[in-house]
C-alpha cells in the first residue's frame, strides 16, 4: 500500500474529502426528514401513514408529492449516486502518485 498511509499529502487530503461528504450524504438524509415532519407531508410510503410520535394524525394527502421534500430526497439521491464514484477516483487518483501543492515541513 505504498501511497495509501498518513505521510502522503495527496492521501491525508483525500480522507478529509472523504469525511466531510459522509457528512453530507448523511446530513442531506436527515433534513429530507426534518422537512417531512416540518410541513407533516411528502411522505415517500404508505407505512410512512401508521399513527405514531411524529405522525399523529395521518392523511393520505400525505402521500402526494411535496416539492419542499422532493427537492431535498433528489439532492440526496443525487449524493448517492455521484459521490461514492467521487470515493473510487480518489483513491485512483491517490493510486498514481501525484504531486500535491502542500506539503508538510
Amino acid at each position: 500500500m505504498g501511497e495509501f498511509h498518513i505521510g502522503n499529502p495527496v492521501f491525508v487530503t483525500w480522507m478529509i474529502a472523504t469525511a466531510l461528504t459522509v457528512l453530507k450524504v448523511m446530513g442531506q438524509g436527515w433534513m429530507t426528514v426534518y422537512r417531512m415532519t416540518k410541513i407533516k407531508g411528502g411522505y415517500a410510503a404508505p407505512e410512512d401513514l401508521r399513527p405514531g410520535l411524529i405522525n399523529r394524525a395521518p392523511d393520505p394527502l400525505q402521500l402526494e408529492v411535496n416539492d419542499y421534500v422532493d427537492r431535498s430526497r433528489r439532492m440526496h439521491r443525487n449524493d448517492l449516486e455521484n459521490i461514492p464514484a467521487f470515493w473510487a477516483a480518489g483513491l485512483v487518483f491517490v493510486a498514481v502518485a501525484p504531486p500535491c501543492g502542500w506539503r508538510r515541513r
